[in-house]
């Protein structure tokens, strides 16, 4: 493990110091609502407290949605603000410092990845290629170095997902409770997006403890653990339902019905016009006709859709991270054949063994994953068309692991297969090398072709990247 955790944190040093250089020659405004954002992290730097409505109103900035950020779970905006104060960033330009704590959420979300992928294959290769194409990932890259309050619920899904891997791997223990219901707080308080992958992480909690032991939840082992996991919780992030609970009592403990009456006020916008339904457009139309090419426009914004959804990358980043997808659905076709096989057999009495739980937890992970997907096209179709990649950006742990898992079968298979054909090590050694160089090449070439002729046309690229 310590091994883990020492190359995790390279990873960690690593990326923060490239998206600490990356965030300081973005443009300023080089993406989606950078006003709103600014306004409500200076309301945390310059007051140090939270909002209270309508008390603050006045300081408020509505967007045309009659919304506010500060009407959002804080922690994107309220930690930015308080870290802006530190002596190391209180002298930077305000609007850096803020872009500074972002790439260490990012940085962080790498580190999380990391360890999640080493603990669950317990394979290095497999965790570095999976940890670098997310960390190059050209919408990745750019929300690390962009202000907004979207990396913090990647960070809170990513500690989740690396908690869920623990329990399943490692079996359930105190500190890996503490380590859930603490990963679960910071959920609460980091962005709605989060929340829909919180839902999925509690149904597999209460799961696996179920199978850890029938008579667990009746047990001193359930209940001891129980009152640290909800301290835990609320220093997490449940301290803000808590907050909300105070002032606006416990039937708005999200702020949902204050939300309601700003926009209510303050919209100019008719938001019943919003989304897809008033095209005639329902969640079938979108899923299975692909009609307005829905699917599509959603896997290009979740690879690379930069700036104010303007700036597309090309072919050779769209292609490479095909393999995720591709890697999910030929996962599913296998597992839906080996589910079939065990139910099979299990009529025809030939076996009677329990259904692996490796395939538990990977239907578990499908779930999380269709029921991101499911909501997002709901929110497109009811609320508002919102074609954007990081609604899904939550998810990245369980599809890297579902992707992965369909490379680890194919390769034992092949193994097994092929066992009387010995590969050189050299060979080997060169295919890792060249299979690491791959995220890092991707990522090169949508800067050199790409972001930077776009926001900086007259810029001399050097002539080996160039090359590229």
């Amino acid at each position: 493990m310590s091994r883990t955790l020492t190359v995790g944190f390279g990873f960690f040093l690593v990326f923060f110091a490239y998206f600490c250089f990356t965030s300081y020659h973005l443009p300023n405004a080089a993406g989606p609502d950078y006003k709103f954002s600014r306004v409500a992290a200076d309301f945390y730097h310059d007051e140090n407290r939270m909002a209270i409505f309508p008390d603050d109103e006045d300081k408020m900035v509505f967007s045309s949605y009659g919304n506010s950020r500060l009407l959002r779970p804080p922690m994107g905006f309220y930690l930015p603000g308080l870290m802006a104060k530190l002596p190391i960033l209180k002298d930077l330009k305000r609007a850096y410092s803020y872009r500074v704590t972002v790439a260490m959420l990012a940085a962080l979300t790498i580190f999380f990845i990391f360890i999640a992928l080493k603990t669950y294959f317990n394979s290095i290769r497999y965790a570095i290629f999976g940890t670098l194409s997310i960390a190059l990932m050209p919408q990745f890259s750019f929300y690390a170095s962009y202000f907004s309050d979207d990396m913090i619920s990647f960070l809170a899904a990513a500690m989740l997902g690396y908690a869920m891997v623990e329990i399943y791997k490692n079996g359930v223990s105190f500190w890996r409770q503490i380590l859930f219901a603490f990963a679960a707080g910071v959920c609460v308080v980091s962005k709605q997006t989060a929340w829909i992958f919180l839902g999925s992480a509690i149904i597999f909690y209460f799961m696996y403890m179920l199978d850890y032991s029938k008579d667990y939840f009746t047990s001193k082992q359930f209940y001891l653990p129980l009152i640290f996991m909800a301290l835990a919780f609320v220093v997490g992030g449940g301290w803000w339902l808590l907050f909300n609970m105070y002032h606006y009592g416990i039937g708005d403990v999200i702020l949902s019905n204050v939300s309601q009456k700003m926009s209510e006020k303050h919209a100019v916008l008719d938001l019943t016009s919003l989304g897809f339904q008033a095209r005639g457009l329902g969640i079938q139309h979108l899923i299975f006709l692909n009609s307005l090419n829905f699917l599509g426009a959603t896997y290009i914004a979740f690879v690379g859709n930069l700036d104010w959804l303007r700036l597309h990358v090309g072919s050779l980043q769209y292609g490479f991270y095909m393999w995720i997808l591709v890697g999910i659905v030929l996962n599913a076709m296998v597992l839906a054949y080996q589910t079939i096989a065990y139910f099979w057999e299990r009529i025809r009495g030939i076996s009677f063994e329990s259904y692996p739980r490796a395939n538990m937890f990977e239907i578990l992970l499908y779930f999380a994953i269709i029921l991101q997907f499911f909501l997002y096209t709901w929110h497109n179709v009811m609320m508002d068309v919102q074609v954007q990649g990081k609604y899904l950006m939550t998810i990245f742990i369980p599809m890297l692991i579902l992707a992965l898992s369909f490379v680890r079968k194919a390769c034992l298979y092949l193994s097994q297969r092929f066992e009387y054909i010995e590969i050189p090590m050299g060979i080997k050694a060169s295919a890792l090398v060249v299979l690491f160089a791959l995220p890092i090449i991707v990522h090169l070439d949508a800067l050199v072709d790409y972001v930077i002729p776009f926001y900086w046309p007259n810029l001399e690229i050097p002539v080996l990247l160039s090359w590229l």
